[in-house]
Order: C-alpha cells, then structure tokens, then sequence
C-alpha cells in the first residue's frame, strides 16, 4: 500500500536508474563538446581600440570618423525602423538597417522631421 510518492520514488531509483544515468552521461559529453567547439585561438590578432581609432580617422573621410547616427536619435521614436534626424531637422539615411531597408520596413521619416524649431520661451503665468 504504497503511496503515489513512493511508487514513483520506486520506479524511478529502480526500474529507470539505467536510463537516467545514459541520459545524465550523454548530457556531459555534450556540455563538454560544446565548450571544446566553442573555444578556438584566434589566427588574427583582434585589433586594439587604440588601432580602430587610428584607422576610422586615417580612412579617406572624416565624415564618419565620430561614428553614424543610431536609429531613434534625436528623433521622436526610438525604434530601429525610424531614421534618425540630423542636427537641421532631415533623416540621416545611414541610421536605418540595410536590411530593414530592403524589406522595406522603414517607417517614413518624413512625418518625423523637424520643420521649423520654435525657439522662442514663453513666459510662465
């Protein structure tokens, strides 16, 4: 008269030891080939932030030396389907994803631009 607990207490450190342990040992030899495949040696030196930052202003341009807008900058949403705006109010196209463009994903940034800025202060009542 065995309760539900320990009928399956029984099964289990009985009857199904063998397939648990199978199991438990297919499991490290997994995590363990997974680490192996996971770490490998570099064969090219990973550049230094002091080398990135050398190149981007010895490239032809400095136009993108300070880095490209992110998408949502200065905009009026901060999702990667909406352009950023430049410092005059326009779209910067470079912001949006090339993939996003391609699938055509791209929220029209023409009702995001800035048109005029009111720069004028209102008195507080």
């Amino acid at each position: 008269i065995d309760g539900n607990v320990q009928s399956i207490a029984k099964q289990l450190f009985s009857t199904y030891v063998w397939p648990f342990e199978v199991v438990s040992a297919l499991l490290i030899t997994a995590a363990l080939g997974a680490m192996v495949l996971a770490h490998h040696q570099r064969t090219i030196l990973r550049p230094t932030q002091r080398e990135q930052a050398i190149n981007r202003f010895r490239s032809g341009s400095l136009a993108s030396a300070a880095g490209l807008p992110g998408p949502g900058v200065f905009a009026r949403h901060n999702a990667v389907d909406v352009p950023a705006l430049l410092p005059d109010g326009s779209a910067a196209p470079a912001s949006v994803s090339a993939t996003l463009k391609a699938r055509g994903d791209v929220i029209d940034s023409r009702k995001f631009e800035l048109g005029e800025v009111d720069t004028s202060v209102e008195e507080e009542k």
